[in-house]
């Protein structure tokens, strides 16, 4: 797999959570936002609006949450920030699904949208047949919800609101929240020591490749794309145990930073090798099992 830069982590954080050196940081506190029935916008006042995301670097999940209420009204306390603080500190990651988190009951309907940059401007003036949408992680017609995100879709998009009514006004409370791998010494001796396995690789010293990374694991042992390395070594060298490395490394992939490129990265070196040497053993195998884990991400 392609060497992974280090990145530098500079954060407002809102709560410290020291689970698997993670952090929760509040990147929209609860606003209310009141929008006009569609109809009803061409007299006054707007029925979509857009909310501008920068997620910070070495983000490993977001979420939105929100609930909506008729006309004005916004009192219901969404509480996103403390409830995946709370479960990322006592759990990490798999506490803090979205199953696990409360949100006030709803009483209208709201479009939550997640919007790349470059359509902003044509979703607000409803040129709807000029904008696109991320679908699997927009909501219509929703009362109430949240939404958990993996970071796989880049830093910077929109949330776009709308309302979905003609005539009907509707109050929508949101607040967006993400949880941030933070760096430390130890990570960053890891991130080096697996970037110069690679160099290690490239160079054909096959055997350093497997000592470089081994010693980059005593320092971060969640570097999957470390452990693909070396499962890409050993199957080079056409050794029983590939296979079984393959699969614990696709195992902890849940502890990856970055779960989708590590597979990716993994898949691509195998395609790479298999123009070099089609038949080497397992080969195929590997790259089935590869193609199916991708598919779930």
């Amino acid at each position: 797999m392609r060497k992974i830069l280090l990145l530098q982590v500079l954060l407002f954080l809102t709560c410290n959570c020291f689970s698997q050196n993670l952090k929760t940081v509040t990147l929209i506190e609860q606003r209310a936002y009141a929008l006009n029935g569609g109809a009803r916008s061409y007299m006054g006042g707007v029925s979509r609006t857009t909310i501008k995301i920068d997620l910070p670097k070495n983000t490993r999940r977001w979420y939105y949450s929100f609930t909506t209420s008729p006309g004005t009204d916004g009192t219901k306390l969404l509480k996103l920030g403390l409830q995946v603080g709370a479960a990322v500190a006592s759990g990490g990651l798999a506490a803090a699904a979205a199953s696990a988190i409360d949100v006030p009951s709803g009483s209208g309907s709201v479009d939550v949208i997640v919007l790349p940059t470059e359509y902003r401007d044509a979703f607000v003036n409803k040129e709807d047949s000029k904008w696109r949408l991320y679908q699997d992680v927009s909501l219509q017609n929703a009362k109430q919800a949240v939404q958990s995100i993996d970071n796989n879709y880049g830093n910077s998009f929109y949330l776009g609101l709308r309302n979905p009514s003609a005539m009907s006004g509707i109050n929508i409370m949101i607040e967006v929240v993400a949880v941030v791998e933070e760096t430390t010494a130890e990570n960053d001796k890891g991130m080096l020591y697996g970037n110069l396995a690679w160099k290690a690789f490239e160079r054909g010293e096959l055997d350093k490749c497997v000592e470089l990374s081994k010693k980059a694991l005593t320092y971060n042992p969640n570097l999957c794309f470390v452990k693909f390395n070396i499962a890409l070594v050993h199957l080079i060298q056409e050794k029983d145990e590939a296979i079984d490395e393959y699969v614990s490394a696709i195992a902890d992939l849940k502890n990856d930073s970055n779960p989708k490129n590590s597979l990716r990265g993994a898949l691509q070196d195998i395609r790479d090798y298999k123009l070099k040497s089609p038949r080497l053993k397992n080969l195929n195998d590997v790259e089935e099992l590869l193609i199916e884990e991708n598919k779930k991400y």
